[in-house]
């Protein structure tokens, strides 16, 4: 996040500097200067085009740096946007001198910050054996194919992506031409509320884009054409740069890779709460497979102190979460009745059939604990028939041989 903001600051003054330069020498340009600037500061910008150059490339790094400190502060409270926006059409010399003011404690922060995230990802991959996500890659591609048929996806997808980041910057653009050329407060109000809205939809375009990849581990269950289609998106020539690596690990999680899933998390980007919170479920989860009770443990303890944003909403999926993981813990201490219990609730309420597919795999794993032999079965063939390319089919296969060959199943009607 440090890295974004540095490089969006930079972008924000390069993008000033350079429109400014490039219309310096018009006469509309220089008339609507002189008739919004004192006659003595006009002929001093006339005179250096390029003082009045790094005078907007400021003024918009300025601006830009009041939607970075209006994000920050909307992760903590919601809604503030707004707000700021208002106040931005209100006064927005005032906003603008205020983002530039606190344009050098930004940037001297985001360094630092980027610093120290840079040593501590260093550090902890390290210990973890590998220098990079290269590494990461090739360790993945040594156990599981690369599926051909979903590398055009990663490649629209990516195609998608930077349209829409090379759309945010056109945008940024247009708001500060709206606040520095036009003096008419409403005309402002409405082109910014437009440029809003624009931003909202390049957002969700942006998700759409992504749902599709995520569809394939989510509704088709198939984690390894899911990382495929992930693998090609972040290909950078002849490497890699990670992207989503939420959704990486996630699959790594159902291909029963919990390690090299930790290992993606290393270089997690955990700037919001929202962040912060999928890290800590994924390190839980794969936690638990790793059989780590303390890890799994310390990530439940970690969601608990997490302030989540968005009021009811942002709790009840902190919840959620948070109840995932202490089920985890229920499984590992031998509560078995009341994880039972968890998996037939959430099994009824999931909408994606990979959620399913595990939640039938636990129920028929309990089941088999508890020597219930008809009831795990059927949900091992649950899972069989749901799972698609998930873990827990082949393990689920592996438990229904045993019952099939020990005949459990004719001694549990026996006794019943």
């Amino acid at each position: 996040m440090c890295r974004r903001q540095l490089l969006t600051l930079f972008l924000a003054f390069l993008g000033g500097f350079l429109m400014t330069l490039m219309f310096s020498s018009s006469d509309l340009f220089l008339q609507v200067l002189q008739e919004t600037l004192p006659a003595q500061t006009a002929a001093m910008f006339t005179s250096n085009p390029y003082l009045l150059c790094l005078s907007a490339g400021l003024g918009f790094a300025g601006l830009v740096n009041v939607f970075l400190l209006g994000n920050l502060i909307t992760t903590y409270y919601s809604g503030s946007m707004f707000l700021i926006l208002f106040v931005l059409i209100l006064i927005p010399d005032m906003v603008i001198m205020a983002g530039l003011l606190t344009l050098p404690v930004m940037i001297i922060v985001s360094i630092y910050g980027w610093i120290s995230l840079i040593l501590t990802q260093k550090k902890k991959l390290k210990e973890a054996g590998i220098n990079g996500d290269d590494d990461i890659v090739a360790d993945y591609l040594i156990r599981h194919p690369m599926d051909e048929e979903y590398e055009p996806l990663g490649h629209s997808v990516k195609k998608t992506v930077t349209t829409v980041q090379f759309a945010y910057f056109l945008g940024f653009v247009a708001c500060f031409c709206v606040l520095f050329f036009l003096d008419n407060i409403w005309i402002v109000m409405i082109l910014l509320f437009v440029c809003m809205f624009a931003f909202q939809q390049l957002n969700r375009m942006r998700t759409s884009a992504f749902e599709s990849i995520a569809q394939l581990l989510y509704d088709k269950c198939d984690p390894e054409a899911c990382m495929s289609a992930l693998i090609a998106y972040s290909q950078r020539g002849k490497h890699y740069k990670l992207s989503n690596r939420a959704l990486i690990s996630q699959c790594l999680i159902y291909l029963d890779e919990p390690k090299l899933a930790q290992d993606v998390l290393i270089c997690y980007q955990r700037g919001t709460m929202n962040a912060q919170l999928s890290y800590y479920t994924l390190m839980g989860n794969s936690d638990y497979q790793l059989k780590d009770e303390e890890g799994l443990k310390r990530c439940a303890q970690e969601i608990t102190r997490l302030r989540m944003p968005r009021g009811a909403m942002g709790m009840m999926i902190k919840s959620q979460q948070l109840g995932m993981l202490e089920n985890k813990i229920h499984l590992m201490d031998g509560d078995f009745n009341e994880s039972k219990k968890y998996f037939l609730a959430l099994l009824k309420a999931v909408p994606y059939n990979a959620m399913k597919a595990e939640c039938c795999y636990y129920i028929a794993l309990i089941s088999f604990v508890q020597e219930d032999y008809v009831v795990a079965k059927m949900y091992f063939e649950k899972t069989i028939s749901s799972g698609g390319r998930l873990y827990y089919v082949e393990k689920a296969q592996n438990y229904l041989d045993k019952i099939a060959q020990s005949q459990l199943i004719e001694e549990s009607y026996e006794d019943q």
